[in-house]
This record gives C-alpha cells, structure tokens and sequence, in this order.
C-alpha cells in the first residue's frame, strides 16, 4: 500500500488537482469527501473552485471510525479498486485517518491520496495533518505553494487567514457549518493588527 498526503493553503488547488489526477487515471478508482453535515457512504460531489466536479461519497467527521469504515469496506470492494482518494481530509480526526489507513491496507494494491489542510486559523495543526505528518516520509508529502491573497503583496501565503468584520480573526470555533471568509496571507498580513 501506498499513502500520500497532498496539502496547502486554502485556495492552493488541493480540489483541483485531485480532480485532476482522478479524471486522468484509467485504473480502478473511487473518491471520498470528508464534510461536517452529509451522512457517511451517501453519493456527494468534489467541486474545484474552477468549477470542475466528480462524483464521490461523504464521510460524515462526527461519525464513528467503526461506521465509515464499515461504510468504506462496503464502497472499495476487494481487488476492485486500485485508488482512493479523500478530500477534505482536515475533518477527520487522526483516530479516523488511522482506521481508514489499516482498514485499506488490508486490500492489496490500494493507493490513498490524502487531500487537505494542514493548519486551523489558529495555525495550530488538524489532527488528521498531524497524523498522516507523523507517519509518512518526506517524499510522501507534497505541500502546494500559494502566494499571499492580500492584493499587491508578492511574499508566500502561511496561513490561512478567517476574516470577521474585515480583520484576521485569531479564536473561535474551528469547524463551523455555516460559510466563513478565509484568505491565504503571509506572516506579515497574519500577525498585523
């Protein structure tokens, strides 16, 4: 079995290249998307923010690891498939990411890519990122650059930024199911007041 951890910033094109990577792969294959609201093994969507989409099924991150793994034994049917992807992955919890990971490496042959964040807003590490950065090698671990989406500014983006009342917010729930505004920015545009 092989395992890979694609990450970045919001915004970097983790979705994207992984639709990409899907729809160009010829070999068995089937996509999973961690959410905070849709019922585990249910059909769901991956969507790019250009717009492209796949078919996949929802892994629901306040179930048990117990039901999605039940629910992902039943979807990756032995010897059928070659390559799992999961997107979403920061709504995992590391114990899930664990789960999935021997649970998969009881199939032979399988491939997992891994695709998600890897910080909060609050630059702390998600579990699940933690988990798959402690367990892999370097070379399983690509992290996608993004530059800083404060306009006019060249440096690299680092942190992913939630914006309330036009400010970098810097507490507060991590996981909230209504929509936030979260911008890529650099050290400078994170920590400036």
């Amino acid at each position: 079995m092989e395992i890979f951890f694609i990450t970045g910033l919001m915004g970097a094109g983790k979705s994207r290249m992984l639709i990409e990577d899907f729809n160009s792969n010829v070999e068995n294959k089937i996509a999973f998307a961690a959410n905070l609201v849709e019922t585990t093994g249910t059909p769901g969507v991956i969507t790019s923010r250009n717009g492209w989409e796949i078919p996949s099924y929802n892994l629901y991150n306040q179930d048990t690891a117990e039901n999605i793994i039940k629910e992902m034994d039943r979807l990756i049917p032995e010897g059928k498939t070659t390559y799992v992807y999961i997107d979403e992955s920061q709504f995992l919890s590391g114990k899930q990411v664990e789960e999935i990971i021997e649970m998969l490496d009881k199939k032979d042959g399988i491939v997992i890519y891994f695709y998600g964040l890897d910080l909060t807003f609050q630059d702390i590490r998600f579990e699940s990122a933690q988990y798959l950065i402690d367990r892999l090698d370097s070379d399983e671990i690509y992290l996608l650059p993004k530059p800083c989406d404060n306009p006019r500014c060249l440096r690299v983006a680092r942190h992913n930024a939630r914006i309330v009342n036009g400010k970098v917010a810097k507490s507060g729930d991590i996981f909230l199911e209504e929509k936030s505004e979260y911008l890529a920015v650099c050290d400078k545009h994170f920590f400036e007041d």
